[in-house]
């Protein structure tokens, strides 16, 4: 048997610390971890995604920002329901049925029939669990939050859950979720406590930097890429923790390592992990000369023809964008968009070209440029023609459509937009988006 190696051997903590959970016969695992194997974490959950029959268990992550109490139930609800759609749509293609009328089908319950962000969820799960009752019969959902920006709301959120299912039977011994705890800075202790019938913690002692060092040194012969990964992990834990002078050290080495090797991808990659590094720590101005470095050395790439370099140009431009967009320099912002949406036009990217045409006519809307917002906007509109009708409707569409009807000049204009919205995303576009802004 081959022997495991050290990522497969942390994740296996995981993996046995979830049977234990399974056997409390809880609904909640609160797992705590530490920042710094966030991304253990998060191959776990990867690895379980993908479907094994034998388990009994569909896993799903799901990342929603969570932004206000009302809202978030909806958002996780709306967010599963793409996933399930888009595994349904990606299982037929692979079967390619001869008989498409037999093929499978799910639809996704109505959120406007459900009482609150709760309950959206609640009906989300069960209809999932009831149409693939042959195919699974637990549901996991991993509710990890890319961002939260009221955490006391986000604690609140938890513990009407954990209510829910002490005063009412909606939840089965067949649905699970998992809630990721900082165990640095634990948000759910409290809770956890209060609710023991409901949460299950769990602290796994894991150590990824350990693990990638032995990897490294197994991996070490020698050679500038052993060398330069080795780098460029020291720069992803420095990065993690703020560091900046590792930052700065690691990257100087990764940067002249790649140099030497004409590796103009690895260089455009080291500057904007360095520029991300920065603008945590609030150094804006350190991260825009990376972001406008990288843009040189992925134009060097691009003219050597090495794969990769064109869309490390296009993220090198659109990070510079926002950058800039967070330090309110709305007329350098818009700007950096404008060549961030030649980009993806070039590169036949529509979704990013819409976006990047979006946000500029944001930024001349502060400067209080209506004539050149609009001109801006109506490039994006074009762009969102392009984009698959299936999902246009998992866009930033629908806010272009609101930013258009704000910066039309006349009323012919914006029954212009009307009827160009309404043949994208359907007659009810502006009502549907107006029902989920508001949370139904």
């Amino acid at each position: 048997m081959t022997e495991k190696n050290p990522i497969e051997k942390e994740l296996e903590k995981l993996d046995a610390q979830w049977e234990t959970f399974v056997e409390s016969g809880r609904p909640i695992l609160r797992w705590n971890i530490d920042p710094d194997a966030n991304q253990l974490m998060a191959g776990f959950l990867k690895m379980r995604e993908q479907f094994d029959e034998t388990s009994g268990e569909f896993f799903v992550a799901l990342h929603s920002e969570f932004s206000s109490l009302e809202r978030f139930g909806f958002d996780l609800s709306d967010e599963l329901n793409r996933e399930i759609a888009a595994g349904v749509a990606a299982s037929a293609e692979d079967e390619d049925d001869e008989n498409p009328e037999d093929a499978f089908t799910w639809r996704a319950p109505d959120p406007k029939k459900a009482l609150s962000g709760h309950d959206a969820l609640y009906k989300s799960c069960h209809q999932i669990l009831e149409a693939f009752a042959d195919y699974f019969s637990t549901l996991v959902i991993a509710i990890w939050p890319h961002e939260v920006k009221d955490l006391k709301a986000w604690r609140r959120w938890l513990q009407l859950a954990c209510e829910i299912h002490r005063d009412y039977k909606l939840w089965g011994d067949n649905l699970k979720w998992i809630i990721i705890d900082n165990a640095q800075r634990p948000a759910f202790a409290k809770l956890a406590q209060d609710y023991p019938i409901q949460i299950f913690s769990q602290t796994p002692l894991l150590n990824l930097r350990e693990a990638m060092n032995k990897i490294m040194e197994e991996a070490d012969n020698g050679s500038p890429g052993a060398a330069f990964r080795q780098c460029f992990v020291d720069m992803n834990y420095a990065v993690q923790n703020n560091d900046i002078p590792a930052l700065q050290s690691r990257s100087e080495r990764a940067l002249t390592i790649a140099g030497e090797q004409a590796w103009f991808d690895m260089q455009c990659s080291v500057l904007l992990l360095r520029a991300s590094g920065y603008l945590n720590a609030k150094q804006a101005e350190k991260a825009l000369q990376d972001y406008q470095q990288a843009q040189q050395c992925a134009l060097q790439g691009i003219e050597a023809e090495r794969p990769g370099c064109d869309k490390l140009l296009f993220q090198a431009h659109i990070s510079e964008a926002s950058a800039y967009l967070s330090e309110k320099r709305y007329e350098k912002a818009a700007k950096s968009y404008r060549r961030s949406a030649d980009i993806a036009e070039a590169q036949e990217d529509a979704m990013m070209c819409m976006e990047s045409w979006r946000l500029q006519c944001y930024c001349l809307e502060r400067l209080k440029l209506k004539g050149y917002a609009w001109e801006s906007a109506l490039r994006g509109l074009k762009a969102a023609g392009l984009i698959e009708p299936e999902q246009r409707q998992y866009t930033t569409l629908p806010y272009l459509g609101e930013t258009l009807l704000r910066v039309a000049p006349t009323r012919e204009d914006k029954d212009y937009v009307h009827e160009a919205m309404a043949a994208l995303l359907g007659e009810g576009w502006r009502e549907a988006h107006a029902a989920r802004a508001e949370t139904v």
